[in-house]
């Protein structure tokens, strides 16, 4: 397979490294005889996976592992890890190194910039979602109150190592459902790159295919990180299709079916999409076309779930400024549009619009 490689500076403070050597790159981009220790962060379906590796790899002074999933994303969990790094006895100089999805991602990132006032970390994001989308731009954050990603605050890591290796024991449908974001980016930012990632089924692109796939997708998302590190503007394009996205994916938390994050991302961007149309001169027909595409990649497009429950989180939406959603849209398939603003009857027609 042929090395891919991306180095591609954030916010003038560090580097997205796509990469298939892990330990080599970590050592050559990291002054690691700096730190005083060095603990990973993970949770309990990495490390049955990857425990072996990542204590010889990695070489960790400690392990630090929490339950999966999106349940887990809280302040219990938070003070869990605050507790762990004190246990360690870490102190400013330790470094930590956060192996796993957007969940420890997330979380562990917030643990990392708040003890102590904040000590280093670097991000070895484990799947789809993580490597091209969430691992990058500084967002940390925990569930709180019944909403999502409540409580956070950005700070950027040391370095972004990325491996598709680790892609290989992901479920199925969290590989498919990592699709969601990297469709996204396609849909905000290049047509071609949309038409290529939906050509066929996630799980049938080669390696090779997949390594091109992550490497474009980080691309697109560091040209938008460039511009606007703390979301005031461009950045706010990576919101296409997470506001009624993220609405249906904290209100199906409550279910007895929750949804992934990338399927719940898909569901929001067939309901944006509408909105693009009534808003702008989207055609229609485009609607039809992206519905195809995400069903062909597996992808969901309708809920189950109660309109009114998703209307109700809509108003934790982080966005809200003076009572308004400023909204990410399309303008072309290829071409996002962001800080729009809509009509509540157009907002319940698409939300109305993919509930069965």
């Amino acid at each position: 397979m042929k090395k891919i490689q991306i180095k591609s500076k954030v916010d003038n403070s560090y580097f997205v490294i796509v990469d298939h050597d892990i330990r080599t790159t970590l050592h050559k981009s990291i002054h690691i005889g700096h730190y005083s220790k060095i603990g990973v962060i993970t949770d309990k379906n990495v490390i049955k996976s990857w425990k072996s590796y990542i204590n010889k790899e990695l070489a960790p002074d400690f392990i630090i592992t929490v339950e999966p999933g999106e349940k887990h994303k809280n302040i219990n969990t938070l003070k869990f890890l605050w507790d762990s790094l004190i246990k360690e006895k870490c102190d400013k100089s330790t470094l930590l190194l956060i192996v796993g999805g957007g969940v420890i991602g997330d979380m562990a990132a917030l643990a990392a910039s708040t003890y102590l006032r904040g000590v280093d970390f670097i991000h070895i994001p484990t799947t789809i979602i993580s490597q091209v989308d969430s691992s990058m731009g500084g967002k940390t954050a925990v569930n709180f109150s019944g909403g999502k990603n409540i409580v956070g605050l950005y700070s950027q890591p040391k370095l972004v190592l990325i491996n598709s290796h680790f892609l290989s024991t992901l479920p199925d449908r969290e590989f498919v459902s990592g699709f969601a974001e990297v469709i996204k980016h396609g849909l905000i930012a290049d047509k071609n790159y949309y038409d290529f990632c939906t050509s066929q089924h996630p799980l049938k692109f080669s390696k090779k295919e997949l390594n091109e796939i992550i490497a474009r997708s980080c691309q697109i998302k560091i040209k938008i990180l460039n511009k606007d590190i703390l979301q005031q503007n461009e950045r706010k394009l990576v919101l296409f299709g997470h506001t009624i996205g993220q609405a249906i994916e904290a209100a199906s938390l409550e279910s007895s079916t929750p949804l992934l994050h990338g399927e719940a991302i898909s569901i929001g961007m067939v309901a944006e999409t509408l909105l693009s149309i009534k808003k702008f001169s989207l055609p229609s027909k485009e609607l039809a076309e992206l519905e195809k595409r995400l069903s062909k990649s597996g992808l969901p497009i309708r809920t189950n779930l109660e309109a009114k429950k998703i209307e109700k989180k809509l108003a934790f939406d982080k966005k809200i400024t003076n009572g308004e959603i400023p909204w990410t849209l399309l303008k072309d398939m290829g071409e996002g549009v962001y800080n729009v603003f809509l009509d509540r009857e157009q907002i319940i027609e698409a939300i109305r619009y993919v509930c069965l």
